[in-house]
């Protein structure tokens, strides 16, 4: 049925973590790429065979005491191949590692596109979902201040401290 089939239930009253899953790798020589743990999520196809349509990862980038790292991918079924489409890393945080068609869109509370960058095409959209140039921002078209696309500003005492210089 569809009822829960797991519950992990905390009944403590204090403003500690709780409920704690924890998934613990207990090592005696731990190393750089070693898996942490997996949580799969799987189904079925149209013929019945398994798959894994998305995957969570965690794996050790140092182990060494005082500078261990960890790394976080989140992988997901795209055309019936596995591909990375979030990374948590030591020094960066990646979107799309493999460098497929996927786009990226930030929400705002008003623009459903805020920010886009359209995959496929390379390209970047600010209140924009469908960009004709490498950046394309369109504003609201009221007349106002507040419809500028762009503002460049520099705090400075001389005229050079808020020049822009555009490079064709």
């Amino acid at each position: 049925d569809n009822t829960a089939q797991l519950i992990v239930k905390s009944t403590d009253d204090d403003a500690s973590v709780g409920p704690l899953i924890e998934l613990y790798r207990d090592s005696a020589s731990p190393a750089v790429s070693d898996s942490l743990g997996r949580i799969e999520w799987k189904g079925k196809n149209d013929l019945g065979q398994d798959v894994t349509y998305s995957f969570i990862d965690t794996l050790i980038r140092d182990e060494t005491d005082t500078t261990e790292d960890g790394e976080l991918r989140f992988i997901v079924m795209r055309n019936g191949t596995a591909r990375e489409a979030l990374m948590l890393g030591q020094d960066s945080v990646v979107f799309n590692e493999g460098g497929q068609d996927i786009n990226l869109r930030v929400e705002s509370d008003n623009q459903p596109s805020m920010f886009f960058v359209d995959g496929g095409n390379d390209r970047i959209g600010i209140n924009n979902a469908s960009p004709s140039y490498l950046i394309d921002a369109l504003g609201t078209g009221t007349g106002s201040n507040e419809d500028a696309v762009l503002r460049v500003k520099a705090q400075g005492t001389s005229d050079r401290d808020a020049t822009i210089i555009l490079d064709a």
